[in-house]
């Protein structure tokens, strides 16, 4: 087929291709909005550092303290993701409603770009329960650092603040459905090609001759209803069909 051919068999079937991206990108924009469930993420930072007192008494910070407080997170982490701390935040808030194993599940604990400060997060359906989650365990976590690791060093940088209008982390996944509306799009336009590629009837007088090898000698023009209320009869002797010469 040349190019041409191509144009003209998708513009025979231009509402094949409509309808099949129609149909898809509505599909997929529907289960995507459709099963969509906001969930909201809150978190609180804590720095840790620990600090020593010169012979004067005035508490200083060297770079072996700050390295050994950058290692130390690395253990707090494992503390606050142990029952020891989950236990007693389940019963210093039992609004939460969470078990210990529930409250280890949804915190997330890491270091921020290999710093002293350490980041508490967790994600949920609901932003006020999980920053209550978040600055719950914060609370504990501090409270219970000296009698676990006999060393006061744990401060609160920030905690989760009470939003009123809090924004999902999670949007609608938008790529779905233009993932959709291309491969809908290249399944249709190669679905034409198919079709015409299997039809093999006889259209014009190009066809006639690959199909019969002879020449077309006449050819009868259809008429519409629409022609016969705009023209006048025909008359005797006025030419119905042309004759090729």
């Amino acid at each position: 087929m040349e190019l041409k051919n191509y144009w003209l068999a998708v513009k025979k079937r231009l509402w094949l291709i409509l309808l099949c991206v129609a149909a898809a990108t509505a599909t997929t924009a529907y289960y995507t909005f459709d099963r969509y469930t906001p969930q909201y993420q809150a978190s609180s930072k804590l720095v840790i550092n620990q600090t020593f007192s010169n012979d004067s008494g005035v508490e200083i910070m060297d770079t072996g303290a700050m390295n050994s407080n950058i290692r130390l997170i690395e253990t707090y982490k494992e503390i606050i993701r142990s029952s020891a701390i989950m236990d007693k935040v389940v019963a210093k808030y039992p609004e939460l409603s969470a078990t210990s194993d529930e409250l280890i599940r949804s915190i997330n604990v890491y270091s921020v770009n290999n710093t002293q400060i350490m980041m508490i997060s967790a994600v949920g359906l609901s932003y006020e329960r999980t920053a209550q989650i978040v600055n719950g365990v914060s609370t504990v976590f501090r409270s219970e650092i000296p009698r676990i690791m006999k060393i006061n060093n744990v401060t609160l940088l920030t905690e989760a603040p009470m939003l009123n209008n809090p924004q999902p982390v999670n949007q609608p996944a938008v790529s779905n459905m233009l993932l959709s509306f291309i491969i809908a799009l290249l399944f249709s336009v190669g679905l034409i090609f198919l079709l015409e590629y299997l039809d093999d009837t006889i259209k014009t007088e190009d066809d006639i001759l690959k199909v019969f090898d002879v020449p077309v000698l006449a050819t009868v023009t259809s008429i519409e209803k629409k022609d016969m209320k705009r023209h006048k009869p025909l008359k005797a002797g006025e030419p119905y069909a042309t004759l090729n010469r």
